[in-house]
């Protein structure tokens, strides 16, 4: 995996964990805070919503010009899926996209 979208995505799982808004946002495309939105709505809808102790990162694979990278959010009762959609906009890893993949108890 690139260095720099290794970095980025590290980022990412840091400022999910620590529910840093402001990492959270300057780490999106505005596709990727729309997914995210949509995300955040559904887990909270269904009770899961639940408070992340810790992260993995997954490279997953390479689609065309994207990266797809899993964030796995671990808490105490189970743990998050979310895959990730990564792409260099102008010098920069940014997520493009998300979704829920799997959650367990």
């Amino acid at each position: 995996m690139d260095p720099e979208l290794n970095a980025a995505a590290e980022q990412f799982g840091r400022d999910m964990v620590a529910a840093n808004v402001s990492g959270l946002i300057t780490a999106m495309t505005p596709s990727g805070m729309s997914n995210g939105l949509t995300l955040q709505a559904q887990r909270q809808a269904t009770g899961q919503d639940l408070k992340a102790t810790g992260y993995e990162i997954r490279y997953m694979s390479q689609q065309g010009d994207d990266h797809l990278i899993d964030l796995v959010l671990h808490s105490e009762s189970g743990e998050g899926v979310i895959e990730t959609r990564w792409r260099n906009v102008m010098g920069l890893w940014k997520v493009d996209g998300m979704v829920l993949k799997s959650t367990s108890t």
